[in-house]
Formats: C-alpha cells, sequence, structure tokens
C-alpha cells in the first residue's frame, strides 16, 4: 500500500547532533511509521516500511530560537533571562514524499480496507506530525502521476539514517515503556541503515 505526505516544514532530528537540530535530509522510516499510526493504530498491528520515494528536492530552511540551557526540575526554578540562548534549527522545507508499507497483521486486508477509509474521510487518531508538534503533515492517496523531482536522478547516498529502535527488557535498565499493560524497565537500542535513493527510490528493508 502507498500513501503520499506533505509537509511546509519538517524536522526529524540528528540523534548524533544534541545542541543544534538538525533535520535528517529523509524521513525515517520509524518516523513513518509514527506518522501512519496517528492515521489508524490498533494493538494488533504494525507498520513495515518498504520504501520511501522523495517526490519534492530536498530544500532547508534554518531558524534561530530562543531556548534556555538549563532543565527544569521540580525543586529549581529556571531564570529564563539569565538562561536564555539561541540555538539553530534545520528544518526540510515543501517535503513531499511517497510511503511504501505493509500492515503486519492476522488479516492484512481487513486494517488496510480501514485505513483506506480513514485517509478518503482525511481522518486521523491524532495530529500526523512530520517530526514535531510544529509540524504538520497531511496525507492522502498518490494520484499515480507523481515522479520524482529530476535532481534525484541516479544514485543518492544519504548516509546512515535511524530505522527503528529495538526496546531490550533489562532490570537495571534507564527506559520505561508499557507493554500488554505492563510497565516494562529496560534500554534502547537504536537500529541504523545505509540509505541509499536510487531515481528518488529508497529501499528501507534491512538484513
Amino acid at each position: 500500500m502507498k500513501l503520499k505526505f506533505t509537509a511546509s516544514r519538517a524536522i526529524f532530528t540528528r540523534p548524533e547532533l544534541k545542541v543544534e537540530a538538525v533535520s535528517y535530509p529523509i524521513p525515517p522510516p520509524s518516523a513513518i511509521a509514527g506518522m501512519l499510526s496517528s492515521i489508524m493504530w490498533k494493538p494488533e498491528m504494525r507498520y513495515r516500511i518498504n520504501q520511501i520515494i522523495m517526490i519534492n528536492p530536498i530544500q532547508y530552511s534554518s531558524v534561530m530560537r530562543n531556548m534556555v540551557k538549563s532543565k527544569a526540575f521540580r525543586q529549581n526554578r529556571i531564570d529564563i533571562e539569565r538562561d536564555r540562548t539561541q540555538r539553530s534549527h534545520r528544518y526540510l522545507k515543501d517535503l513531499c514524499f511517497i510511503a511504501d508499507f505493509d500492515i503486519l497483521a492476522d488479516d492484512p486486508i481487513k486494517y488496510i480496507a480501514q485505513l483506506n477509509r480513514r485517509v478518503d474521510k482525511g481522518q486521523s487518531f491524532s495530529g500526523v506530525y512530520a517530526g514535531t508538534r510544529e509540524c504538520t503533515a497531511d496525507f492522502s492517496h498518490p494520484t499515480g502521476e507523481e515522479k520524482p523531482h529530476y535532481t534525484y536522478d541516479g544514485t543518492m547516498d544519504f548516509g546512515l539514517v535511524l530505522h527503528h529502535l529495538n526496546y531490550i527488557p533489562n532490570p537495571k535498565g534507564k527506559v520505561t515503556w508499557k507493554e500488554k499493560g505492563n510497565i516494562v524497565k529496560g534500554d534502547v537500542e537504536p537500529v541504523m541503515f545505509h540509505a541509499i535513493a536510487e531515481q528518488g527510490v529508497i529501499q528501507c528493508s534491512i538484513s
């Protein structure tokens, strides 16, 4: 199944850059799965992203934002005037891509029909965001006339991009999450993949 997403701006923050927020040049598969889950989600299903088809050329825009240097805790207050600092955020501009994906479930045909109905009506469980809440995204069925921009001719190497996160149970871990109604403690392991676009099409499968 394929869906088209568009956003006037997007930011899929690279985890290795902690001070300045810089977006990946492409949406990571885990982010796309999150956008799809905002449209429709059931506990017994999950999304597998097969391909990302980039339509619009990669463009960036930079914004300077006022932020604070300190972390807020209950026991201390932040002096905004003294702690304020300016940091740059690098966004993707005029993002448009098509996600080719499968629904993994016992009866995927049923969920595909439900998803199609929701897309036709423009319905979503929550806001669909291109990275963060300030970057809203629109979704629709592809018309079949969309083609990657000519700048994607040939091969483009985007390097390592986050594919998904593995949640590993560990009683001494620093992260908690909910699994089958229970709170689980453990660690999070990022899984990366080498993103290479051939004529604007990125294969997301990993070994």
